[in-house]
């Protein structure tokens, strides 16, 4: 389950090199095959094993309880449209994460000023109060 949500949060925590590799459109098509090939597995598991409940359940003589896993069906799916879409429009996707990155990366120096910012102001007042006693 954990190789699986690693697999989910697949940018996060990764170096520049590796980031920079994954904004090409050969690394975003091996992420992408990559995305779609899981999502289609854990959908068609999760829709194999929810027959098997059924089937288990409809044979048995005094019937029975089975389960649908709708959720791991759910997110296969998702998982695996995510993945074709970044297949068919690659260049879209890049276009998309290098917006995204330009937004982050004034986010993140916006935030840096604020710190900045706060450090100043918090060194002001703390000289303050040295004066004051």
């Amino acid at each position: 389950m954990m190789a699986f949500l690693n697999v989910l949060c697949y940018n996060h925590g990764m170096n520049k090199e590796k980031q920079s590799n994954a904004l090409t459109k050969e690394g975003l098509r091996k992420r992408a095959t990559k995305e779609f090939i899981i999502g289609l597995v854990v959908a068609v598991a999760a829709g194999a094993i929810s027959y098997a409940s059924y089937d288990a359940a409809a044979s048995s003589a005094t019937g029975g309880t089975y389960t649908v896993y709708t959720g791991a069906i759910a997110l296969g799916v998702v998982y695996a449209i995510k993945g074709g879409f970044t297949l068919l429009f690659p260049s879209t996707v890049l276009k998309w994460s290098k917006k995204s990155q330009s937004s982050q990366a004034k986010t993140e120096a916006k935030a840096e000023a604020v710190v900045e910012d706060d450090n100043a102001t918090s060194k002001k007042s703390s000289e303050k109060d040295k004066i004051e006693f």
